[in-house]
């Protein structure tokens, strides 16, 4: 997938192929609404024989229109490899910014999708809207849209178990909840995060217990505690392409929170994500690992000392790997 940090960039890329199909988005956890509009895009790309193209935006767009945001389920980067993964061709990742928001629908059909991206067509979910105040409608993007031979296109709703449409909202609040089943049931995907391995104090190390300590990329994680976790490393993108080569994954346990018993005292220390990988050997800093969440084993807590806090994690690793043993070995290293 080539990634355009512009519209500019992103009609250059898609000339080759002629007149490409678009849609436009955050899709903030590229649940599995998102997901139909993405399949809907890449089979009408196919078989036109041009370029599906994804516009979305680096940052939350309710940051600019109302002062403040959600966290991010995804981020910028864990969206880019998603995208990828449903094959996208194209990602046009923007910044949305007080510009960008005053651009009326109108314009947007005309000269966005129009004179800058000569688009063919309009992917749209069952209730996106587009342009400044979200006038923009499937119905004014086909009317404005007519002199250009834009054709637009609307994908049915997905529904939860419930039956109520699937929103990130709901995602959000089933991840900070720890339902691991009910995000995965929203996300058609296990709950995961996203992050950069950084140095730590390699306590962990000293015990026979290395772990990742993530930076995460990602803006909503599960609650404090400690998971069966699957990690897997990621490629880095660039301005042009995203290989989106991966290892396989590997079995692994994940700690999320303060890590009491090396602290002076519970919560001094900002939360913390670090993973340790069964059976890995090499060096992780620097590296992007993507962390599934398969089953939360117990809550985080403080022990007499590291010799305490071995035996749990020594415990702790049986559990994970017991755990683990009911995945499918596809995905398992």
């Amino acid at each position: 997938m080539k990634i355009a940090s512009s519209l500019e960039q992103a009609a250059r890329y898609a000339r080759a192929r002629g007149r490409p199909v678009v849609t436009v988005g955050t899709f903030d956890g590229v649940h599995r609404g998102h997901q139909e509009i993405l399949a809907d895009l890449v089979r009408w790309a196919q078989d036109a024989g041009s370029a599906a193209l994804v516009i979305t935006f680096c940052n939350h767009p309710q940051q600019v229109l109302r002062g403040q945001a959600p966290p991010l389920i995804t981020g910028i980067e864990h969206r880019l490899l998603l995208f990828e993964h449903l094959g996208v061709d194209i990602c046009a990742a923007l910044a949305f910014d007080a510009a960008f928001s005053r651009i009326s629908a109108e314009a947007f059909v005309q000269e966005v999708l129009g004179a800058t991206l000569n688009a063919r067509g309009l992917q749209l979910g069952y209730d996106s809207r587009f342009g400044h105040q979200a006038r923009g409608t499937p119905e004014l993007a086909r009317e404005v849209g007519a002199a250009r031979d834009l054709e637009v296109r609307v994908s049915e709703p997905v529904c939860a178990p419930d039956g109520q449409p699937i929103s990130s909202t709901a995602i959000r609040a089933a991840i900070t909840a720890g339902e691991l089943s009910r995000v995965a049931a929203l996300l058609g995907r296990r709950a995961s995060v996203l992050g950069r391995v950084v140095r730590g104090a390699s306590r962990g190390r000293t015990i026979g217990y290395p772990t990742a300590n993530l930076d995460l990329l990602d803006g909503v994680h599960p609650p404090a505690g400690v998971y069966a976790t699957l990690a897997r490393l990621v490629s880095q993108p660039n301005t042009a392409t995203a290989a989106g080569n991966e290892t396989p994954q590997w079995g692994s346990m994940t700690n999320i929170g303060v890590r009491p018993t090396v602290q002076e005292a519970a919560g001094a220390s900002p939360l913390v994500v670090e993973t340790h990988l069964f059976d890995y050997s090499g060096n992780l800093y620097g590296e992007r690992l993507d962390v599934e969440f398969i089953r939360k084993l117990r809550e985080e807590q403080r022990f007499d000392g590291l010799d305490a806090l071995t035996r749990q994690l020594h415990e702790d690793e049986a559990a994970a790997r017991a755990c683990l043993a009911d995945v499918p070995a596809a995905v398992r290293r």
